[in-house]
Order: C-alpha cells, then sequence, then structure tokens
C-alpha cells in the first residue's frame, strides 16, 4: 500500500482526492474512480454535524475511524490525523 502512494505521489499529474468522511463515501469515491480519497478532522467533524474549529483531536476515535474506512476500500486514503498522535 505504501508503494502505490508513493507511485502516485511521483506522476506527473494533479491528485485530486475528495474529502470523504465515512466508509460509504469512501466506497463512493472509489467507484467513480478516485485512485485517492483524503481524510482530516474537518471531514469528521462534518461527519457529526459539527463546525471544523481544528479541534477535533480524539485520537483513538479518529484512529479507529481510520481504520474502519482503510478496510472499506482498495484505493489508497491519506489521512490528516497530526492532531491525533
Amino acid at each position: 500500500m505504501r508503494t502505490r502512494f508513493r507511485n502516485i505521489l511521483k506522476e506527473p499529474f494533479t491528485i485530486v482526492m475528495p474529502g470523504v468522511y465515512d466508509a460509504l463515501s469512501d466506497k463512493i469515491a472509489e467507484i467513480g474512480g478516485f485512485i485517492m480519497v483524503a481524510n482530516s478532522g474537518g471531514s469528521a467533524t462534518a461527519r457529526m454535524g459539527l463546525p471544523y474549529l481544528g479541534s477535533y483531536h480524539w485520537g483513538k476515535c479518529m484512529i479507529n475511524r481510520i481504520r474502519e474506512k482503510v478496510r472499506a476500500i482498495s484505493i489508497s486514503l491519506f489521512a490528516d490525523v497530526d492532531k491525533c498522535l
């Protein structure tokens, strides 16, 4: 998986990554032909109907959500989880 991600980044084209918020939207993006999806605190709070204020740092909760998402798809997932560690 890591090798595939690195190979994608080496490509000479713009990578379009839809910001997805749950495993279903990940699956929809995959079926729609995207090669990568993005996850962030903003997409996580949108899922809960909350505004993103840069404070989504519920580490274990976010990491578990990322695991669920990775299990659901076969394309790469870019996870912005800097406040979870």
